[in-house]
């Protein structure tokens, strides 16, 4: 199993993810930025599973810098290189990273100076142009400052936290959890009744773990009006949680990353100070799905944001009232057995 690195404080790195480093042309030697980075992706990546909101495991890395698999209900294989000196490599890099027959994401993480800037834009639209065009889109640049410095630790500290903003967004809510978004969570609690609090939940729930027969049944084990049911599904819909293929819905994977947050919230303690206990990964994804401030008052007087509840309390709310009207399950929804799963695929709502 892939080891953990350590970059906080005066902490060593761990000896598997020093052997896990490499660089691409055995006759040019790395430098301490190059494998720092390189082992810093996967790393930042194998700590926010610790969210438990997908799998990870170490991938076969051949010629790469890194290379490992996250695990919803589809595999995503991530695939990287890094560029911090020798921009003569930019072109090589990138044939290794798009030049594959495997559907993987291709991650580059490159020195930020304008030389480099100029080389890979010149690259990029090239390829652009050829046989390799549909794999363009695939590919994700996290630009790294130029004057990092490996040795020093504020240096690393930095960086770090900028790379692991980067993969969170680009990587992980934009691909992974299908652009799931705190705005399109919030909806799911607006307009409806209190009695109905939940239902919109409740019903994605049962869609992925049953066959959608009708909304006629469904509102049946929803128990509530067939017209109410649609209502909500076409809700479930304009958030971008539910698609309509034919006749029948299918969960979306924006929709299971909704699931399986509901379901980890549900599982958490709440404090002796009425306040959930989140662990810190998943926190800090709930922090990135929270909404804007939302101002209200006339443009011509003084605008206060206004403080809607806390997201994960929204969910929270919203999990245990599907759970308590409705009877939904939300340990169908957790992931089975440890998060670093060997690349296994997470179960539920696979279509």
């Amino acid at each position: 199993m892939f080891g953990r690195l350590l970059v906080h404080g005066g902490q060593h790195v761990h000896a598997a993810c020093q052997q896990s480093w490499g660089t691409y042309d055995s006759r040019v030697a790395a430098s301490p930025e190059h494998r720092y980075l390189a082992g810093a992706v996967t790393e930042i990546l194998s700590a926010l599973a610790d969210s438990r909101l997908y799998g990870y495991s170490e991938a076969e890395r051949g010629r790469l810098d890194f290379s490992c698999i996250l695990a919803e209900t589809w595999k995503h294989l991530i695939a990287g290189q890094v560029l911090w000196k020798h921009e003569a490599f930019v072109d090589r890099d990138l044939r290794s990273l798009l030049a594959t027959d495997e559907p993987r994401l291709a991650v580059y993480v490159a020195r930020h100076t304008s030389k480099t800037q100029a080389v890979l834009r010149e690259a990029v639209a090239d390829y652009r142009k050829g046989p390799l065009a549909a794999a363009v889109p695939r590919l994700k640049v996290f630009w790294i400052a130029p004057d990092f410095d490996a040795d020093d630790e504020s240096s690393r500290s930095i960086v770090r936290d900028q790379l692991r903003a980067d993969i969170a967004n680009d990587v992980l809510l934009n691909v992974v959890l299908g652009r799931l978004n705190g705005s399109d969570a919030r909806r799911l609690a607006r307009g409806g009744s209190l009695p109905l609090l939940g239902l919109e939940v409740a019903a994605l729930a049962m869609l992925a773990t049953g066959e959608f027969i009708s909304v006629k049944s469904l509102a049946q084990r929803l128990e509530v009006s067939a017209s109410t049911t649609k209502l909500r599904l076409e809700r479930l819909m304009g958030t971008r949680l539910l698609d309509e293929k034919g006749h029948t819905y299918t969960v979306t994977t924006a929709g299971r990353a909704m699931l399986r947050i509901c379901a980890e919230l549900f599982a958490c303690d709440v404090t002796s100070a009425e306040r959930l206990a989140v662990g810190a990964e998943l926190s800090y994804i709930l922090g990135l799905l929270e909404d804007q401030p939302v101002y209200e008052g006339r443009s011509d007087t003084a605008r206060r944001p206004r403080r809607d509840i806390a997201l994960r309390d929204l969910l929270w709310l919203l999990a245990g009232e599907a759970s308590r009207r409705w009877g939904i399950n939300w340990s169908d929804f957790r992931l089975a057995g440890g998060v670093r799963s060997g690349g296994s695929v997470l179960g539920f709502g696979r279509t």
